[in-house]
Formats: structure tokens, sequence, C-alpha cells
């Protein structure tokens, strides 16, 4: 499957960003 590294890594980009709008501070990592 070509391009499939980058798929994921968009997919976790997108994840963590979800994540930190739905929960803002509770996330571990508050460094960005």
């Amino acid at each position: 499957m070509q391009g499939g590294d980058e798929a994921m890594k968009e997919l976790i980009l997108e994840v963590e960003e979800l994540e930190q709008r739905i929960a803002p501070g509770s996330a571990s990592n508050g460094s960005s």
C-alpha cells in the first residue's frame, strides 16, 4: 500500500488535534 505511513501520520495528527480541542489542557503533553 503506497503512502500508508503518510496516511497514518495524518490520521494521528488529526486525532491529536481533536483530542486537544475536546479536552484542552487535559493532555499529558502541554509543551506545544
